[in-house]
């Protein structure tokens, strides 16, 4: 007897959903969905007395099967709990062309289950005993293509908004809001917009940027780290400080920020490679600028005042003292600046903040450079013979087995194929009638499960085997890098630095190194290595 039970399913993936917006619950077309679908059962007669049951996926991706609502729908199939699946097309049921088919052509017919793709014009019961047909395959294929096209049109959907002027990223810049009637446009952040002013003002009169910090932190007004804290906004913590002042670079930062006369400035950057999360400047010729799309805080002759006379205060940069800044690894204790070298005979090592704030407890770091640097080698030695130590060496052949779990992986991959070989000739005995219904489906159940553990055990195997040649990669790379700087005689900082992500700087000259492969050293000794001095 057939279950009067429909079962409506819903699916959006997160890249087309709009639940950024933190009030929404679920997205808009999940509720277009969910009345597309209600409305076609209620003007088909087939339907009339069912029972409508709705499983829904907000934000979950069509190429994996995995999702919660399509798993509770499938466990009621399975059960007999359902006489009829509709969807609004296929790609709301998955974009992934086998498994599709195999649940449209074997698993839903073996059920007795109709399934009704609205949009596709597809009923399972006009194809009784047949498949849905070369359309509905190509359909099929096309849907599981689509989601490698997505990315290319939703960055030209991101240019076209650009274009127009529409503000499009998250939270808005430091001295403006998002219109609470339209999220593409800004207004002004009355509680900013006189601080705005001042720092423009105070560049025309001709103080310098160090200047025009100092004396906003006089005055106690919040720098824009400060001002989000106090807003509830996220920001960065890079920076270890409980308070963030302002600071030279904040000022400039604003001074040159066209924005604040009106303009919309967008493609300042862009991705360098595909795939790849590494931006890189654009040349302003292909920034993307447009006039009068908000409220501006300061006139345009202001702003290019300000600017004339903040490029009018070049700095005379005394070379034989100049650091780069690539180079400075050592940061303040305090609050994770990076520290300064002075100038003059005798050179020290200082944090900028104590220029803004001379009473704070940055101002207790001041160290003698030469004493910083021989303690960094110091240490940098005292690694070197920790990592020539018997038990280390030991410990790094462990890490030497990855191919003989690649020959593990390669033995499980042998298995599936089997695996999949055996499935087709289940079908067959199946459709020639030499097993019942009853026994494939518990058949197919078995096949089922002994698939999902060959999966897992090699998933497993392969992430052990990557993951044991990225640590023998690890191990090499931090050997030859410690071979090398074991031998300094003197503080490089290029040598140094193939090591050290940073040094950190406490009161009294006691220094601490944080390394770009710590986990490494840590693993290969078992223990807590002392990177201070």
């Amino acid at each position: 007897m057939q279950c009067n039970t429909v079962a409506v399913y819903i699916r959006l993936s997160v890249e087309d959903g709009d639940l950024n917006v933190s009030s929404k619950r679920e997205s808009n077309s999940i509720a277009h969905q969910r009345m597309l679908l209600n409305e076609y059962i209620q003007s088909k007669e087939d339907f009339q007395g069912w029972r409508i049951l709705e499983f829904c996926d907000d934000g979950y991706s069509g190429t994996n099967f995995e999702r919660p609502g399509f798993q509770k729908m499938m466990a009621m199939v399975k059960l007999k709990q359902l006489g009829c699946i509709v969807v609004k097309d296929l790609s709301r049921f998955g974009r992934e062309y086998l498994e599709v088919s195999s649940y449209l052509e074997l698993i839903l017919p073996i059920f007795d289950i109709r399934f009704i793709s609205v949009n596709d014009h597809f009923d399972s019961n006009a194809y009784i005993g047949t498949t849905g047909g070369m359309e509905l395959a190509f359909r099929n294929l096309i849907n599981s293509m689509y989601s490698r096209d997505i990315s290319v049109k939703v960055k030209t959907a991101r240019k076209t908004r650009e274009r127009k002027g529409e503000y499009i990223g998250g939270h808005p810049f430091y001295g403006y809001l998002k219109d609470p009637s339209d999220r593409h446009h800004l207004i002004v952040d009355e509680t900013v917009r006189p601080v705005i002013e001042d720092i423009f003002d105070m560049s025309i009169q001709g103080m310098s940027t160090m200047e025009i910090a100092r004396a906003l932190n006089e005055r106690n007004i919040p720098c824009p780290v400060e001002h989000k804290k106090a807003r509830g906004i996220s920001y960065s913590k890079k920076l270890t400080e409980e308070k963030a002042v302002w600071i030279q670079c904040t000022v400039r930062k604003i001074l040159r920020d066209e924005r604040y006369t009106g303009k919309m400035v967008a493609n300042v950057r862009s991705s360098a490679a595909i795939g790849k999360n590494v931006m890189c400047n654009n040349k302003r010729s292909d920034w993307i600028i447009v006039e009068d799309t908000h409220e501006a805080i300061i006139s345009e002759n202001v702003f290019q005042e300000a600017n004339t006379a903040l490029a009018s205060r070049v700095r005379v940069v005394n070379r034989n003292t100049n650091w780069k800044k690539s180079g400075n690894l050592f940061v303040c204790g305090c609050c994770g600046r990076k520290l300064q070298k002075s100038k003059g005979k005798d050179i020290y090592l200082y944090c900028q903040k104590a220029r803004y704030m001379p009473d704070g407890e940055c101002g207790n770091i001041h160290v003698d450079i030469s004493t910083a640097q021989n303690s960094v080698l110091a240490i940098i030695r005292r690694m070197g013979q920790i990592m020539s130590d018997g038990t280390v060496i030991r410990r790094k052949t462990i890490l030497l087995n990855a191919a003989q779990l690649e020959k593990e992986a390669e033995r499980i991959k042998k298995q599936l194929q089997k695996h999949t070989t055996d499935k087709g000739l289940l079908y067959e005995n199946y459709k020639a009638g030499h097993m019942t219904k009853e026994a494939f489906i518990e058949a197919q159940e078995r096949s089922r499960q002994e698939k999902v553990r060959l999966e897992q055990s090699l998933k497993e195997k392969l992430e052990e085997a990557e993951k044991r040649k990225r640590e023998q990669k690890k191990f090499q790379q931090a050997e030859e890098e410690l071979r090398t700087a074991a031998f300094l005689t003197e503080y490089d900082p290029e040598a140094v630095g193939q090591l050290v992500e940073k040094v950190i700087v406490y009161e009294g000259g006691r220094v601490e190194l944080v390394m770009k492969n710590r986990d490494m050293y840590e693993m290969m000794t078992q223990s807590e290595i002392v990177l201070q001095a």
